[in-house]
């Protein structure tokens, strides 16, 4: 496999020593651990990002036989920003994981793009390197649906690149703007494109590298200009944190885009589709990190559900049902069958986006989707008027594939279980 350690620099034997000592350890040395560590833990138990590169219509078997392995953009993007709405301080979170992401999707790449690892690291030819590192990188994002890199400027004397890259995140937020009538957004906004990009440019150069955005569409550029440099000691990313404001109106314009009839995202060349392996190893990453990561995406799934409902005016709790099982299914997050119980509703999940595929790893990775679907059963049946923000409604995930189990499924039960029954049987 193709990963080196990165901790070269550094005595091994001195870094792990300081592992239970937290406040000794440098980021740098903390973050090549993790990197090392849940970058491997990634490609060896998550096939979609060992198949990273290839293609949306690739003769090569899905891991969903029915969804297939890409997701609709809208769908991505409810996970990410509503993640940031409630914690705007996520986006140097999701820029470290988009480094780790990009450092483990590389020797899925090199596989499946057919690349020399050797002509990447022993030509002394430095055009033939830069060309194949360019080409390898327009074609992996591409094929993953992230976006279309138009040009790659490398001087390596100077420990310095610079990437130009459209139909990505941010040309979205920049259609959607405009569409609505909305002024661009004061900041950029790109955290994890520019992660990912300094993760692969390790994995192919090595080195540790640190980036930011010159440039972004989201506020109205003509494209995302991202700046890679070799990190030295002496620099560091600069990632800019939007407001909670800023952030719920992206979430909010991508709720529209989730819900309308065509989910035109604009993206001429890449389309409206991208690899689920992003969003299975953003998921990953995240709830593996703390259990208040695990709750924070619980509330950002209610959340978007809780918006969803609001937005269709969906007032009875099967319309509710119903409408999801189409949502999920258009948005290529899973199908859903829901079978009604009089003390609860069970319903079960196929062919989830963020656990097919995924090996036995004694994890429940949907705890998003369960906050969706808490949400939306919530706010359909609140009674009109109210302003009781107490949920009536508690969604649990009782089963997960990425849990040794079947299937997936959810259980909703109401906190008033004869006000249940009576909504079973009409």
């Amino acid at each position: 496999m193709y990963f080196s350690d990165g901790l070269s620099e550094f005595s091994k034997e001195t870094v792990f020593s300081q592992v239970y000592l937290p406040e000794q350890i440098t980021s740098r040395a903390e973050y090549l651990i993790d990197r090392k560590v849940r970058g491997k833990f990634l490609y060896a138990n998550f096939p979609v990002v060992r198949n990273i590169g290839i293609g949306h219509n690739s003769e090569v078997k899905p891991m969903r036989p029915e969804l297939g392995d890409f997701e609709h953009v809208a769908s991505a993007a409810l996970r990410f920003f509503s993640s940031l709405y409630l914690s705007p301080v996520f986006a140097h979170e999701f820029y470290r994981l988009g480094k780790i992401i990009g450092y483990c999707s590389i020797p899925g790449l090199v596989k499946t793009l057919n690349i020399n690892p050797a002509a990447l690291k022993g030509s002394r030819n430095r055009s033939l390197q830069n060309r194949i590192i360019l080409e390898a990188q327009k074609k992996s994002w591409r094929h993953m649906g992230r976006g279309n890199i138009e040009n790659i400027e490398i001087n390596m004397e100077k420990q310095w690149m610079k990437y130009t890259l459209k139909e990505n995140s941010c040309s979205i937020i920049n259609t959607l703007s405009s569409r609505h009538q909305h002024d661009p957004l004061t900041k950029p906004c790109n955290c994890i494109d520019v992660g990912i990009l300094c993760g692969q440019t390790e994995a192919l150069l090595g080195g540790v590298w640190d980036g930011f955005e010159t440039e972004c569409m989201g506020k109205g550029d003509h494209a995302c200009g991202i700046e890679l440099h070799l990190q030295d000691g002496r620099t560091t990313p600069r990632i800019c944190t939007l407001t909670k404001e800023e952030y719920f109106r992206i979430l909010d314009k991508n709720i529209d885009l989730a819900i309308s009839k065509e989910r035109n995202s604009s993206r001429g060349c890449v389309g409206d589709y991208q690899t689920i392996s992003l969003s299975q190893s953003v998921n990953y990453l995240l709830l593996s990190t703390s259990k208040g990561h695990v709750i924070l995406s619980k509330w950002a799934g209610k959340k978007v559900g809780e918006q969803i409902m609001k937005k269709k005016g969906i007032c009875n709790l099967f319309d509710a049902l119903d409408y999801l099982k189409k949502l999920f299914r258009d948005l290529r997050m899973g199908l859903i069958e829901c079978e009604p119980c009089l003390d609860s509703i069970r319903i079960r999940v196929d062919e989830s986006v963020y656990s097919s595929g995924v090996n036995n790893i004694n994890m429940k990775l949907c705890i998003f989707l369960a906050g969706i679907i808490e949400g939306c059963i919530n706010e359909a049946t609140k009674m009109k008027g109210s302003l009781d923000d107490e949920s009536e409604w508690l969604v649990t995930e009782t089963q997960c594939t990425a849990n040794g189990d079947p299937y997936c499924e959810f259980i909703c039960r109401h906190r008033d279980p004869e006000k249940l029954m009576k909504l079973v049987l009409g």
